[in-house]
């Protein structure tokens, strides 16, 4: 049974978008909030990310999920809030951590090389995959816009596209494309699976 957390980033009406960790593992800490809004008059759909710490046979390990932006300017302010002690500065650097979500944003982006300067794309270094894998859109993926990133992880052994469904509490059933993927630990070295849906 999958243990979960999930942060109604926006409600109206029957309409709900938000994000969610699911783990076969424990949550220590949780923590949530929105992301900035660089155009508040055009009521753009509300951003966000939720941070967690999981309690893993491996050690503990924080991880952060986000759905940034589609447009640019906004998505540079979100990730610039992403870099700050709310979020992945808040993690010891001594300690392992894993982002992963929807960035709106691909391998050339500046978004991805921003990050890529502090963490390291899964797929890069997955022994499995020679090419990144397409995430958008669901029926038939053509772009890679969802990611997942590492720090102090060994090494990847698996990146794969699966579909899952949609938190329950959502309003229309729906399937989206998500990455598994499974982690070596660096320090213990102990084998375990991390679940996600970005």
């Amino acid at each position: 049974e999958l243990n979960y957390i999930y942060f109604p980033v926006e409600e109206k009406n029957i309409h709900h978008f938000g994000l969610a960790v699911l783990s076969r593992f424990s949550f220590l800490e949780s923590y949530f909030d929105w992301l900035p809004n660089l155009y508040p008059k055009l009521n753009l759909r509300k951003r966000g990310a939720l941070r967690v710490l999981l309690d893993t046979p491996a050690g503990k390990i924080h991880t952060i999920n986000t759905h940034l932006s589609l447009f640019k300017l906004e998505r540079k302010k979100q990730l610039n809030e992403l870099l700050t002690e709310n979020w992945l500065l808040s993690v010891p650097k001594d300690e392992p951590v894993i982002l992963c979500g929807d960035f709106n944003a691909g391998p050339s982006s500046m978004t991805y090389r921003e990050l890529s300067k502090h963490l390291i794309d899964v797929q890069k270094t997955s022994n499995k995959c020679s090419l990144s894998k397409a995430t958008f859109h669901a029926k038939n993926p053509a772009f890679q816009i969802d990611h997942i990133f590492k720090r102090l992880f060994e090494y990847v052994i698996l990146v794969l596209k699966f579909p899952t469904l949609v938190h329950k509490r959502a309003a229309t059933a729906a399937t989206f494309y998500g990455i598994n993927s499974n982690f070596k630990h660096w320090k213990i070295g102990a084998w375990f699976s991390v679940d996600f849906k970005v």
